[in-house]
């Protein structure tokens, strides 16, 4: 066989033969003279070379993984993705939205503002109750209840007393209060004065459930029944006076012989059944003398009622 035929000869690994040239990153040759024996130890510690080693903060490479096999995500992977497509997929809130959720903030009550304290009530005396008592009783008889040697329905009497300190409304032993007496006794201008200068109840009812109309009605005084029903008193109420059947203000005035009243005090019934406003407005004085007249004139006993005072 020629020469160019012939195959190198391989020297095995770890013969002596099979010597490997050493790299420069390796090795290194002593800084002596170059010979052996020229500075003492003829090599140096292998030393490495750190210039081109991986930075320790880089991670390394994944490894492979075959094509049946998929990575699985870490939690703090995982963690993120759902973060990003959470707000990937939500909308961002519109003017509008903003708008509804402020409005629809629970409106916080403001504090409640407290109601002023009562006025104290004076508190009086056993002798000072006993004069303002003297006084209520004299006040009735200037308003008109009898009182043998006193004059009764005698109004500058009437305001003297309340001057000095009176109870409009104060009921006597039978129940009856100042307005009572003067409308019982047709004391038209007392009458007056008590409802509107001084707030005395229209409607006041005594223990056998008669009221100031109803008393006038039945005594006839036209001029103060005629004034009470344009104040608005009650032509409803059914008095049950003793040993009397119970009976309205108009049928006491129709069983007292006063017939022309009774048809007066229907009439103004039939009125405030067809307007329900009427009644309230009177209540609340809003209705004026004229244009109750001027209500009543289709009455039969218009004429017979009206004396121009009430």
């Amino acid at each position: 066989m020629s020469a160019a035929g012939t195959l190198p000869k391989v020297a095995p690994k770890g013969s002596a033969t099979a010597k490997q040239k050493p790299t420069p990153a390796t090795t290194r040759k002593s800084s002596g003279g170059g010979g052996r024996g020229g500075g003492g130890n003829d090599k140096l510690p292998k030393l490495v070379d750190n210039a081109n080693a991986p930075p320790a903060s880089v991670a390394s490479a994944p490894a492979e993984t075959t094509p049946h096999e998929e990575a699985t995500p870490t939690l703090t992977e995982a963690t993120a993705a759902t973060d990003t497509t959470d707000a990937v997929d939500a909308p961002p809130l519109s003017t509008a939205d903003v708008t509804a959720t402020e409005d629809a903030t629970p409106a916080v009550d403001p504090a409640p503002v407290p109601e002023p304290a009562p006025a104290p009530v004076p508190t009086l005396t056993p002798e000072e109750f006993g004069e303002r008592q003297q006084r209520n009783n004299e006040f009735l008889v200037a308003c008109g209840k009898y009182h043998k040697g006193s004059s009764s329905g005698d109004l500058k009497r009437a305001q003297t007393l309340f001057n000095r300190g009176v109870d409009v409304d104060f009921l006597d032993g039978d129940g009856w209060s100042a307005l009572f007496y003067a409308a019982g006794e047709g004391h038209l201008r007392l009458v007056q004065w008590l409802v509107e200068d001084w707030g005395a109840t229209v409607d006041l009812r005594a223990p056998d459930n008669c009221t100031p109309l109803w008393t006038a009605c039945f005594n006839g005084k036209r001029d103060v029944v005629s004034y009470l029903l344009r104040v608005g008193a009650a032509d409803t109420i059914v008095g049950t006076p003793p040993g009397e059947p119970a009976q309205s203000p108009a049928l006491a005035a129709r069983r007292n012989r006063n017939p022309g009243i009774a048809d007066f005090v229907d009439f103004e019934a039939e009125l405030r059944r067809a307007d329900p406003s009427r009644r309230p407005r009177q209540v609340a004085r809003q209705m004026t003398k004229e244009e109750f007249r001027e209500s009543m004139r289709s009455s039969p006993q218009f004429a017979a009622m009206d004396g121009g005072a009430a």
